[in-house]
């Protein structure tokens, strides 16, 4: 069996481009995450501009990702590495210029996004796609690195 087999899922990057309804700098990126956390020891912004995807797109974007459907192991394929496979989903061609990062809590690591208009910071659960506007208690208070 090829290596490459067990990690085969839908091409999710095969899919229509996200609906683009703005732009935001990295500077307004990095305040609106100062001001959701302002206890950020860290925040890596990795563009100047970034492009803004609609909610929709996002919801539809993450029914075709199956990130959310491999098998939990703890200590194997734990909330890291789900946090880390969709922040690399995203970052493919058509969806890389939007502003999705991945970050870690004191309890949890999971990915974030600033969607529409209204520039909305929302964290999405990668292990059942979740798109909150605020964090569950299990997923912990504080967050400790965050990077775009």
């Amino acid at each position: 069996m090829c290596f490459l087999n067990l990690f085969k899922t839908n091409n999710v990057n095969s899919t229509a481009p996200p609906t683009i309804v703005g732009t935001i700098t990295g500077a307004e990126v990095e305040t609106i995450l100062r001001l959701k956390h302002p206890e950020f020891p860290f925040i890596g912004i990795s563009d100047a501009v970034f492009d803004l995807c609609s909610k929709e797109s996002l919801k539809a974007f993450l029914n075709l990702d199956e990130t959310n459907k491999i098998t939990y192991v703890p200590e194997k394929m734990d909330c890291d590495d789900f946090a880390a496979r969709l922040y690399g989903q995203v970052n493919a061609p058509l969806w890389s210029a939007c502003p999705i990062g991945l970050m870690w809590t004191n309890l949890h690591a999971l990915c974030f996004t600033i969607l529409d208009e209204t520039k909305d910071f929302y964290y999405i659960e990668p292990q059942n796609d979740k798109i909150a506007p605020e964090l569950d208690n299990w997923q912990g208070l504080q967050a400790r690195f965050m990077i775009t």
